[in-house]
Order: C-alpha cells, then sequence, then structure tokens
C-alpha cells in the first residue's frame, strides 16, 4: 500500500483530501503544519507527499527540498524492522530497531521535544531532535550504566508531590516485550 505524506494547514481541505485518497486504498498520514511535515518525514518512509506551499511553520518548497534529500538517502537507508514511540509531556521518544547492509540489527533512540516560542498567532512551533545509536555488543553495559544512574537519582533525589511535573509520565500496566525473529529481545520500561 502507498503511504501518502499529506501536509496542508487547513483541516477541513486535508481531511476531504484523505478521505479520497484512503478510500482509494491509499494510507495517509496528514500533517498540520511544515515543521510537523519535516519531522515525519524524518522519522518515516513516504512514497509521495502533497504539500500545501503556505504552511506555517516551514513552507511547503523548503519541505519538497527536504523530500526530495530523503528520497535520494533512504535507498541506502536502514531499514526498520521494529518501531516504538512513548510520549512524555512535552517530548517524545522513537525505539526504532533498524537493519544495516549486513542484516545486522541496532537500536537507533531519537528524543524529539516540542518547542513553542512566542504567544498566540505569533507562536512558532519546532522540535529539538537527538538521537543515539546502540548495538548490540553495547547493549549489556548500556543497560548496566542506565539502571546505575537511574538507582542513583532515586536514592539521591529526595521524592516529594511538589517534585511531580506536567512531564510525569504513568507507567503502563505490563512493560512491552518485543521478539524479531528470535535474535534480539528488548524490555524496556521508563518509569
Amino acid at each position: 500500500m502507498l503511504r501518502i505524506l499529506i501536509a496542508e494547514d487547513e483541516e477541513p481541505i486535508a481531511n476531504l483530501i484523505r478521505i479520497n485518497l484512503t478510500r482509494a486504498g491509499y494510507q495517509c498520514t496528514w500533517a498540520p503544519d511544515g515543521q510537523t511535515a519535516a519531522d515525519l518525514m524524518e522519522r518515516e518512509k513516504f512514497d509521495l507527499a502533497l504539500l500545501d506551499i503556505m504552511l506555517p511553520g516551514k513552507d511547503g518548497f523548503a519541505l519538497m527540498e527536504d523530500f526530495k534529500k530523503k528520497i535520494g538517502t533512504d535507498m541506502n537507508d536502514k531499514e526498520i524492522v521494529f518501531s516504538k514511540s512513548i510520549k512524555a509531556g512535552k517530548r517524545i521518544y522513537y525505539l526504532d530497531v533498524k537493519k544495516n547492509r549486513k542484516d545486522e540489527m541496532f537500536l537507533a533512540i531519537t528524543e524529539s521535544k516540542k518547542v513553542v516560542m512566542g504567544e498566540g498567532d505569533d507562536s512558532q512551533v519546532s522540535f529539538e531532535k537527538h538521537k543515539i545509536f546502540l548495538y548490540k555488543e553495547d547493549f549489556g553495559k548500556f543497560m548496566a550504566g542506565l539502571e546505575q544512574a537511574i538507582n542513583f537519582i532515586n536514592q539521591n533525589q529526595e521524592y516529594t508531590e511538589d517534585s511531580e511535573s506536567e512531564e510525569k509520565v504513568e507507567p503502563e500496566s505490563e512493560p512491552e516485550t518485543t521478539v524479531l525473529d528470535s535474535e534480539i529481545k528488548i524490555d524496556i520500561d521508563f518509569e
């Protein structure tokens, strides 16, 4: 099924396009502004992008240049075999398991933080991104270091109701475990 990105800031127009394309058998993703469209193009693969020229944040011409660059690099890009997103307040964490050219799997962790500058109609939304790559031979060391860091924080930071922030995320009832062809098992629970 072909995947189509619809970058349109007017929701009724976007819905009309999406409904008709979905009926025709296409999978559609809507981006209400240029920056959201750019972020989606960075994370996901689309076969086609329908771009409004006048978009808030980033215009359609700039997005087209980004899309052309991405299409060119996707020929050699890594295959994503598993993806999980975790929303935590103003941040979203993307955990993508990818395969390289040798069919070896690794984990790409991307933190995306929404930043709003200005107020009202003059506000601009952007996303700060940070990415790390974690390879299978480093999983044990990484998990041990992460556990030590979390334990240190838990032991040295007194918990009070005042220390709770709006970004606190309640843990899911059960951590998600995914097995991919019995090669890599991921069991991550962010608390």
